[in-house]
């Protein structure tokens, strides 16, 4: 048996204070939300015992910089917030708007939310008979495309696309039909 050694007290770059592991929910009925992410805190998450700093365990260990296919060029840098002064970014890769962690390239003005980060590059959907595979950006000259799924537009933004059928899906879309192996 493997003995699995966890660490209860972190320093993490985004925050001064130590932060230390805990279950959520825990005895405070207070809902915390996760300063990278801003879901809320379930399971276990680093706290600051001090400013209620909070991090999920998952995203105390997003990696600092991050090298990814959509852009070739730069390492992309973790920020702990936008790095405009209004305090927002949008993400290129699903359009949202975020106020958290992203991931930043400064020379390419790209921003995308961690979890868009780590999409899948390819996934079965329930939808279509063929894997989709992650596109950076549509394929077509003017960057507009129709879902077909919802039948809504799409724009300059990242998609699940197949290429044999040139069947084109937003990314919540196909993240909704997404088929899940069964382990």
């Amino acid at each position: 048996m493997d003995i699995v050694e966890v660490q209860t007290d972190i320093h993490h770059f985004s925050h001064q204070h130590s932060l230390k592991l805990i279950s959520y929910p825990n005895s405070n009925t207070e809902k915390i939300l996760c300063s990278a992410c801003t879901k809320e805190a379930k399971g276990w998450s680093y706290t600051c015992e001090t400013c209620k700093y909070c991090l999920h365990k998952a995203c105390s260990k997003l990696p600092q910089k991050l090298y990814h296919g959509c852009d070739r060029k730069h390492a992309l840098v973790l920020l702990a917030s936008p790095a405009y002064g209004d305090g927002k970014f949008v993400c290129n890769a699903c359009g949202a708007s975020g106020t958290a962690f992203c991931y930043h390239c400064a020379q390419c003005q790209l921003d995308l939310h961690p979890v868009c980060a780590f999409m899948d590059p390819s996934l079965l959907s329930k939808a279509h008979d063929h894997a989709l595979d992650l596109c950076y950006e549509p394929p077509y000259e003017n960057k507009l495309f129709s879902c077909d799924l919802c039948e809504k537009p799409g724009s300059d933004h990242w998609l699940y696309r197949c290429g044999k059928c040139e069947f084109d899906v937003h990314l919540k879309c196909a993240k909704a039909t997404q088929e899940h192996s069964s382990m």
